[in-house]
């Protein structure tokens, strides 16, 4: 261990290194540092230095506030150019990440230990940037609240209240009661209860392939914070295209690992397929993916043809992925002959379908190939900028599930017909034909309900609908970004779509007004006429029963 730091820190020779930190911490890294490599100094105090330093260390022991962190960051920026700056947090601060990475730095570390500090420090020296936090082991004020639509509040609601139901039946089974009649009663009623939720869930889903247990908790989850899981290991070692593409494809590959549960509550081709052959595909698709970036960056510097490039190249990236499902050799019963089942997909598939949802290669293109700047959360951040490689990533994340949904899609159709294939790629629950003519079905009718009504209301809110891979969960986030080219180009129908919506905002406030008008008047109504009216009438009742008394 000590040989290794040491190797990492005397590469690149005598340098000295700034190191600001309150004293205790400051020293004991100073003696960790200075004990792994005796030819690199370390500086406590500036006015030691006997030349500018190769590393400026800014290690901070409590929670500052976020402003007065760019502040000093600022000032160390301008005071010690062209030094980077590496930015030491500690273990727990409730700093979310989206102002974090706000920090400008050349690094961000978050309670490191020795061996990271030294591999950081190496990386910056090199010209690279590193940030790696610890968000997990402190959430506070890192998560927001999303707010839910009426269905799935109701889905919420009712669950809950069932499952109340069912915990309050357990006691009176366990143990088992002695009368027949009394335990056959309340089997029935668990019965009850729990068709109850199936009816709930297929009313208020569509939540497919997942255990009703956990659909309450879904339905509260936050997926809608950006940077929470994403920033966990951000190392680049040089700051160029092809380090941010190596790092990238990397994560990819990290993302797809295991297999994938689905929390967006849409209904996906790629999960009937098993999770062995899921993996192959998305692995593959990584890996065309890798080689179509990296051809990418030795053409010319010319946009339009780039994208052209990229926009040519999808046919064959989808038919070398659907290649690499198959072990070279396999081969399977095709219409009673035995076929090479590569060559058989290739020839029978056809994967030249458009998503229309799939964004435009060109922030790609831009950020990764022209290494321009990128718009996120309102800024225009430099293509290695830890935002934009987040953002560029979630975007090609959702490319690769999107070209794997339909590759997936076209294996469907062709098990449909091919038994055999059927057996070969699908999960076990959808090797009965009913069973996947329904998947199927189920898939059709998503389809155009996504085309006829939900993408004309995301155009019109310019909104767009993307996927990410989040601890090994496909989870959805909106990205607001022009669409209006796209709304211009809508059909007859969908427009009649949009038209509603704008109908139903213009014509929202005044409903709403009149419900107000209406509701005042029925408060002036039964307070002041009714009211006064029924208090007469009981007047008059105490008065008559008054005198009968006196009579």
């Amino acid at each position: 261990m000590e040989n290794y730091i040491e190797k990492k820190l005397t590469e690149g020779g005598y340098q000295q290194i700034l190191l600001l930190a309150p004293s205790l911490l400051g020293e004991s890294l100073a003696a960790q540092l200075q004990s792994a490599n005796k030819s690199n100094e370390i500086i406590l105090r500036q006015e030691n230095l006997t030349k500018a330093p190769a590393l400026v260390i800014w290690a901070i022991d409590n929670v500052v506030i976020p402003s007065t962190i760019r502040f000093e960051l600022r000032t160390l920026s301008e005071r010690w150019a062209p030094s980077p700056i590496l930015l030491l947090l500690p273990s727990k601060t409730s700093i979310p990440p989206n102002e974090i990475l706000n920090f400008e730095s050349d690094g961000i570390l978050q309670d490191p230990d020795i061996k990271t500090l030294v591999d950081s420090i190496s990386t910056i020296l090199e010209g690279g940037r590193v940030f790696q936090l610890k968000q997990a082991q402190n959430p506070i004020n890192s998560t927001r609240k999303r707010s839910i639509g009426i269905g799935q509040y109701l889905l919420k609601q009712g669950i809950d209240q069932i499952d109340m139901k069912i915990a309050q039946l357990e006691p009176i089974l366990s143990p088992l009661p002695i009368n027949p009649f009394l335990r056959i009663a309340i089997n029935g009623r668990k019965r009850e209860l729990n068709s109850a939720k199936n009816i709930l869930i297929w009313v208020w889903g569509p939540i497919h392939n997942m255990p009703i247990s956990d659909i309450s908790a879904k339905l509260t989850s936050d997926i809608d914070y950006i940077y929470d899981n994403f920033v966990a290991d951000i190392v680049l070692p040089q700051r160029d295209s092809k380090a941010v593409i190596e790092l990238i494809i990397t994560r990819l590959r990290k993302s797809v690992s295991d297999p994938l549960s689905n929390s967006t509550g849409t209904i996906f081709a790629l999960q009937a397929i098993t999770e062995c052959k899921q993996k192959t595909l998305l692995l593959e698709l990584i890996t065309q993916l890798e080689k179509l970036l990296l051809r990418l960056i030795s053409l010319d510097k010319n946009e339009s043809k780039i994208i052209d490039t990229w926009n040519s190249f999808q046919l064959n990236l989808r038919k070398e992925a659907i290649r690499s499902i198959a072990e070279p050799y396999t081969t399977i019963e095709y219409e009673g002959n035995s076929v090479l089942l590569r060559d058989r997909l290739e020839k029978l598939t056809e994967l030249d379908e458009i998503d229309e949802d799939m964004p435009s290669p060109k922030n790609i293109v831009q950020t990764l190939i022209l290494n321009e700047s990128l718009k996120v959360d309102d800024q225009y951040l430099p293509y290695d900028h830890p935002k934009s490689v987040i953002r560029t990533e979630m975007i090609l994340t959702n490319w690769l599930i999107r070209t794997a949904e339909i590759i997936s899609s076209e294996l469907l159709n062709q098990a449909s017909i091919w038994p055999d294939l059927r057996q070969y790629l699908l999960t076990s629950n959808l090797i009965s034909t009913r069973e996947l003519e329904r998947l199927r079905n189920q898939l059709n009718s998503q389809s155009r309900i996504q085309s006829l009504f939900t993408r004309p209301i995301h155009l019109y809110e310019s909104k767009r609908l993307l996927y990410r891979i989040n601890q090994s969960s496909i989870e959805s986030y909106i990205l607001t970004e022009l669409r209006d080219k796209e709304l211009r180009e809508l059909g007859w129908l969908q427009k009649q779509v949009t038209l509603l919506v704008e109908a139903r905002d213009a014509l929202a406030p005044q409903i709403q007004s009149l419900v107000k008008y209406i509701g005042n008047f029925m408060v002036i109504l039964l307070t002041n006429v009714l009211g006064r009216a029924i208090g007469l009438v009981g007047k008059g009742i105490a008065q008559g029963m008054g005198r009968s008394l006196s009579r």
